[in-house]
């Protein structure tokens, strides 16, 4: 295994995520098919986003404030702040029964209620996973990753064992997991008995927050929208499609977890600069995702899930084949943030945003489940450029080169000094 500061930990808590996320889907798929897949995929896209809509950017500013010592103080001051985020969720969550949870069945809809309503124990844990990477504790970010989808599995499992699986029950499952999620957190993440002020550790976070809102609304907007654009069938192909799409950002999070503190210290752009390189290995990276997951969509998506979610083999290959730029602009964000440009990373995310939202609308409604999946592709590759123009490395750097791929290899499971 490796050490606990490896940063190949972070990879395999994504990898060993997706798996588990395999093995939940076929079972939420069949036993309350598309429509309740859909219904589920909607819910759990919102327990994503809404936790990062409330954290005001403070997971960003939390991991930056441990990598100078100052760490334990601000930690305890966002932990009142997630309590804080009570008030809101609770309005938010009323908000929503009336709206995109208004055709969900009786259950269900009051279960997707309470499920928003436990938003902050998301905003908790994702400061804790913030703390967790600025001190190398890559095994502890491990766990955070894992614990949701291993709750999720054995609550699924258990649901489908005893003939009780129904979109109510699976919401609640997804719920409970994040509660479980957030006090593995604080279990991990010492605070001592010290607090910052709340109004100066919102003002540093504040310039992270837009950026950070923006990445998850870009990253999730795709399911948002799914349901009330496409019906609840078709966005439960798509969410099929996005489980497996999805993998290859496992090799992002490894990556910019190892270059981070080198690009912090060093945070110039040139040719040979850390930033260059972390640029250049995420887009290799992702050209190998891509080769693997043209073999792996067509044989695993009817094997996993059946032949009544074949339609989500064409959207699957779609998003894999963004996989070289979606890794791209995933490292040039946290390049951005590891330099502290945070509004430069929010008018980043801001563009991808309205590129991607633009884009999934009008190609989802003319060409179905298909449509949405080109619509995420083109927005990777124009953003790409774009991200590549705003981190400000000449094209020779950018350029990729045979001897990438084996340091990329190295700094997932060795990381950076």
């Amino acid at each position: 295994m490796p050490d606990s500061k490896s940063p190949a930990w972070i990879l395999i808590g994504r990898a060993v995520s997706v798996l588990l996320a395999f093995v939940t889907g076929p079972l939420i798929a069949r036993s309350i098919g598309p429509d309740g897949r859909g219904e589920t995929a909607l819910v759990v896209a919102l327990i994503y986003l809404l936790p990062v809509l409330g954290s005001a950017g403070l997971p960003f500013e939390i991991r930056r404030s441990w990598s100078v010592g100052a760490g334990e103080a601000d930690s305890r001051t966002a932990r009142l702040w997630a309590i804080i985020c009570v008030i809101p969720a609770a309005l938010v969550g009323g908000l929503l029964y009336f709206t995109l949870f208004a055709n969900f069945d009786p259950a269900a809809r009051v279960m997707a209620v309470i499920a928003v309503v436990t938003v902050p124990a998301g905003v908790s844990w994702m400061c804790d996973n913030g703390a967790l990477i600025a001190t190398h504790r890559f095994s502890g970010v491990f766990v955070l990753q894992v614990l949701q989808p291993t709750c999720s599995v054995v609550g699924v499992a258990g649901l489908w064992a005893l003939g009780q699986a129904s979109a109510a029950s699976v919401i609640g499952v997804y719920a409970g997991g994040s509660v479980l999620t957030c006090i593995a957190g604080i279990l991990m993440v010492r605070t001592g008995r010290g607090r910052a002020g709340l109004a100066p550790l919102l003002r540093r976070s504040i310039p992270f927050w837009g950026s950070s809102a923006a990445e998850a609304a870009a990253n999730r907007i795709d399911q948002v929208l799914a349901l009330p654009l496409m019906g609840s069938g078709a966005a439960g192909l798509y969410s099929v499609a996005v489980s497996l799409g999805s993998l290859p950002i496992a090799f992002g999070h490894a990556l910019t977890g190892s270059y981070f503190s080198s690009i912090t210290r060093s945070p110039n752009t040139g040719v040979d600069s850390p930033t260059a390189s972390l640029l250049r290995e995420s887009f290799v990276v992702g050209v190998v995702c891509t080769v693997l997951g043209f073999g792996a969509v067509p044989l695993f998506i009817p094997l996993l899930f059946g032949e009544d979610f074949s339609g989500s083999v064409t959207p699957g290959l779609l998003l894999f084949a963004a996989a070289p730029f979606s890794l791209f602009v995933f490292a040039a964000t946290q390049v951005l943030g590891a330099r502290g440009r945070g509004r430069r990373m929010t008018i980043l995310q801001l563009i991808y945003l309205a590129v991607v939202t633009t884009l999934f609308v009008g190609l989802s409604v003319s060409l179905g489940v298909v449509g949405a999946a080109l619509a995420c592709t083109i927005a990777a590759l124009v953003m790409s450029v774009i991200a590549g123009y705003m981190v400000g490395v000449p094209i020779r750097g950018l350029v990729p080169k045979l001897s990438d791929f084996r340091a990329a290899f190295d700094s997932i499971r060795k990381g950076k000094k």
